[in-house]
């Protein structure tokens, strides 16, 4: 126990593991209110209440250590770096999309699939859905993630905050298909954040959700599925392609910085054994297994 508390890197790793799991928790308890609440407006209503009053919560559990002008204030962004790692970004999508393919057709050969029951279409979208992935979502994501988690994680190792803060967002989202894009994308969103500020992390992720995931689909929406298909594959392929050039192009620059902001090993595993992380992990495991229901 006296080797515990002496150990900063597992104190800090189990803070940050039990205020997650007081997230979840609370949006739990948020979405079982709206579970009773028989109105078909407030389809997303909830969700943003969940958010943005669990990221405050955070924010003031911490504004003592992580004071916000601190993660607002650093140096300037390009047009040419902010395409650049928009591209990155973006990049993930095919890898995504290649990976849920994978995993979506071995599931069905057993039977299963990974989409979940319940579908959220064009039809039954609210305005407070649309509002709430648009906008409140990156919002509220993004300091969760990117503020409380990822700073309190930067002391012991830039890259050490940007891969474990990636890893705890992509559990966080309780669905398979979606937590390999949400790490590859959470890696871009912490670099970002930790490097430039925190508010063009919620600009990248604003980006994705209305751009790709509201309007986007929106406006394909009426054309045949083959359409839609080939147009989404299109623009991922053009993104990959560009952002992994952009990557090749300045892997030196990559090596560097992975070298100079270098963590021990021992850290990883003292953070990932931290009994908070460990619940909130299995958590988020948990849901994704919930997520896989048997083919009609």
């Amino acid at each position: 126990m006296q080797h515990f508390l002496q150990n900063p890197v597992r104190h800090n790793a189990e803070y940050i593991g039990w205020c997650l799991c007081f997230y979840a928790v609370w949006q739990r308890f948020i979405f079982q209110i709206e579970a009773i609440t028989p109105v078909d407006w407030t389809l997303g209503l909830f969700d943003t209440i969940a958010v943005l009053s669990g990221a405050s919560l955070l924010q003031i559990a911490s504004r003592k250590r992580l004071p916000l002008k601190r993660y607002l204030s650093k140096k300037a962004m390009s047009g040419r770096a902010f395409l650049f790692f928009l591209c990155v970004f973006f990049s993930a999508q095919l890898l995504y999309s290649l990976f849920g393919n994978t995993l979506e057709l071995i599931l069905e050969l057993f039977g299963f699939t990974a989409m979940g029951s319940g579908t959220i279409t064009l039809q039954n979208k609210t305005i407070w859905y649309f509002l709430y992935t648009a906008f409140f979502a990156p919002l509220g994501e993004e300091f969760i993630y990117r503020g409380f988690v990822l700073h309190r994680l930067e002391r012991y190792g830039k890259v050490y905050a940007i891969v474990l803060s990636a890893l705890l967002f992509s559990v966080m989202h309780g669905n398979f298909l979606q937590m390999i894009f949400a790490f590859l994308t959470g890696l871009v969103l912490g670099f970002v954040a930790l490097e430039y500020s925190i508010l063009w992390s919620i600009l990248l992720h604003i980006i994705n959700n209305f751009l790709y995931g509201e309007i986007l689909y929106r406006i394909l929406s009426t054309a045949p599925l083959f359409v839609q298909d080939y147009i989404y594959r299109g623009i991922n392929i053009a993104f990959f392609a560009i952002g992994a050039f952009w990557l090749l192009h300045r892997r030196k620059d990559l090596q560097s910085y992975l070298h100079q902001n270098h963590t021990p090993k021992k850290h990883y595993c003292t953070t990932l054994t931290a009994i908070g992380i460990l619940l909130f992990l299995l958590w988020g495991i948990y849901q994704g297994v919930c997520n896989i229901t048997q083919l009609n």
